[in-house]
């Protein structure tokens, strides 16, 4: 029986070499033993260098962390999970994959560990980034309309337009304009626009404290 276990993982094995995902497995004890090739091929590594815990080396170290917690918790669970990070490859970058772990059990019951596949996900992570990026800017610019038709005070307009843009496209905004005198043009502030009330209190100081040189040829 022991014989034909080893017969059957080695032909998992050599199938899952030439499987267009990567497939990895653990034992019960949560360590990896196993990666197959494409995984091996993606991030550079030798199998040496990626079993028990040397493949979370190559986790984002933004991600590294929710990810142990939640793979630890369903290995405990004993429970099938589904779970996004990104991976560095071998040229040195990262890559949004997406994990697919599942509980492994032997003919007689007992737990054997975990096999998981993940798939290269990072194209459709650039497009949803892109469609929320887009639909922020038209739900901006339906808001900033909006304000432009509602009122013919160009100040007020400016100021309700500068709220509008923080945080939806930037930290901080601030507005100003200058005189319509051509010959003597007068700079004045507008609005001053942050999120935390000490910055935006910091930002006044600063503009008063170091005034905008019109005249300099950048800013």
């Amino acid at each position: 029986q022991l014989e034909a276990l080893k017969k059957s993982e080695a032909r998992f094995r050599a199938m899952a070499d030439f499987a267009p995902v990567f497939i990895w497995i653990a034992g019960p004890d949560k360590r990896s033993t196993w990666f197959n090739r494409p995984w091996l091929e993606f991030t550079g590594r030798k199998l040496e260098q990626e079993i028990g815990e040397g493949w979370t080396h190559g986790i984002h170290p933004d991600d590294k962390a929710r990810y142990l917690d939640e793979y630890q918790a369903a290995f405990d669970a004993r429970r099938s999970f589904r779970l996004e990070y990104r991976l560095r490859n071998r040229h040195g970058g990262y890559r949004w994959l997406v994990d697919n772990g599942t509980p492994h059990y032997g003919e007689n019951g007992a737990f054997l560990g975990y096999i998981g596949s993940c798939f290269d996900i990072t194209d459709r992570k650039s497009a949803e980034t892109a469609l929320r990026f887009s639909e922020s800017n038209s739900r901006f610019l339906a808001e900033a309309g909006a304000v432009l038709a509602s009122s013919l005070d160009y100040q007020s307009t400016l100021k309700a337009i500068a709220r509008f843009a923080v945080p939806r496209l930037a930290d901080w905004c601030a507005i100003d304009l200058l005189s319509e005198n051509p010959e003597n043009p007068v700079p004045s502030s507008v609005a001053i626009v942050h999120p935390d009330p000490e910055k935006l209190k910091l930002a006044a100081e600063l503009r008063e404290k170091y005034p905008t040189d019109w005249g300099a040829p950048s800013g």
